[in-house]
């Protein structure tokens, strides 16, 4: 008589189901990392607003989107404050306010025909605004919104604000005067409103500060080549890792450059400075980055993200761990060209991408 042997009490059973289970632990257990969602779309490239690193605001042409306290991006309606400012002729602009978890911060795009520049200090709280001629500084400490007008020099004008220091005591912009004088940079202290000289134009020569190397150092591009500015008009020499540097990014401290020409086959760098010395922490031979957007330092400066060419052609993005100067790579979003690639925050990425009518706005995981 032949008795049928339950399936459950053969060996080999065991070994399948054995077998079967270590295969859905391991997908269960491997890290997953989902691909760039959408956020949404636009006519013009989307900009970002920032405060203390952190970004709380994208403006997609009209719609603008808040970052809420779980990292959800929404559509919000912001009231809007008209300004009056003094531009030859009386105008009155708008300025949007961002109300934000506990705080409200002012947007640095600023509603304007007349305002050819807008400087956003780095808190969000107040924002820069140029009208060629004129300068206000307008700033929000308490939900009310303050506006004052700034006190220039007649050689200061027209009046571009470019950067403010990372303590927001210091306003720099440069005059970009036509004639003999050539451009000069100014400093304007918002405590003392006084605005000072900080370096002379030059007929021969263009300057132009790319970034702070600390809170009162800055890096200026010339002609001749980058130099470190200080507030009291010091120049000094920085002693990068190639002969022909090409600076890309200036954040905190950090330095990105590439040697050479960055068309071709390159290497990127990243420097510390400190005490007058530019120490390199990353030194990544045979990139090809992609120069329609810089290399951009994470907000704890921990990692940095850079848009580069693959060597088969498609575009991809990197993130590299500047303490291990290890990366790991993750392809472009398969609908348009992918122009830019920003942080949001720490860990999440603003990928942008050209499409036939616009662009694209990507949340991804960094």
């Amino acid at each position: 008589m032949n008795r049928t042997v339950p399936p459950f009490k053969k060996p080999a059973f065991w070994v399948i189901l054995a077998a079967a289970v270590c295969v859905v632990l391991g997908v269960l257990l491997l890290p997953h990392r989902s691909g760039p969602t959408q956020l949404g779309t636009s006519q013009a490239e989307p900009t970002v607003a920032y405060a203390d690193g952190t970004a709380y605001a994208i403006q997609l042409d009209d719609k603008i989107l808040i970052r809420s306290s779980s990292k959800k991006w929404t559509e919000r309606t912001l009231p809007s404050i008209p300004l009056p400012m003094s531009a030859g002729e009386g105008t009155s602009d708008m300025l949007y306010l961002v109300p934000y978890p506990e705080e409200t911060y002012l947007y640095p795009g600023i509603k304007s025909d007349s305002a050819p520049s807008v400087a956003a200090m780095p808190n969000g709280r107040g924002v820069i605004v140029s009208h060629l001629s004129w300068g206000y500084h307008c700033y929000n400490p308490v939900d009310q919104v303050f506006q004052a007008s700034l006190d220039l020099p007649k050689e200061a004008k027209p009046y571009y604000p470019i950067t403010v220091s990372p303590d927001e005591k210091q306003v720099i912009s440069m005059n970009r005067a036509p004639g003999e004088t050539g451009t000069s940079l100014y400093r304007y202290n918002v405590d003392t409103y006084q605005t000072t000289l900080l370096l002379p134009g030059d007929p021969a020569d263009t300057a132009y500060p790319m970034g702070w190397l600390d809170d009162s150092t800055l890096l200026v591009a010339r002609r001749s080549g980058y130099v470190a500015l200080t507030l009291d008009s010091q120049l000094t020499s920085l002693p990068f890792a190639c002969t022909d540097p090409q600076v890309a990014t200036v954040q905190d401290g950090l330095v990105v450059y590439v040697d050479g020409d960055a068309k071709t086959q390159t290497t990127l760098y990243v420097g510390r400075y400190a005490d007058g010395a530019l120490t390199s922490i990353l030194e990544e031979p045979n990139v090809i980055p992609h120069l329609t957007d810089a290399p951009l330092i994470s907000p704890n400066r921990t990692k940095l993200a850079v848009l580069c060419e693959t060597d088969a052609g498609p575009l991809e993005y990197r993130i590299y761990n500047l303490a291990t100067g290890g990366y790991t790579a993750h392809p472009a979003p398969e609908d348009g060209t992918l122009t830019s690639v920003r942080w949001l925050d720490n860990s999440t990425l603003l990928l942008t991408t050209e499409q036939a009518e616009g662009y694209a706005a990507w949340l991804a995981k960094a």
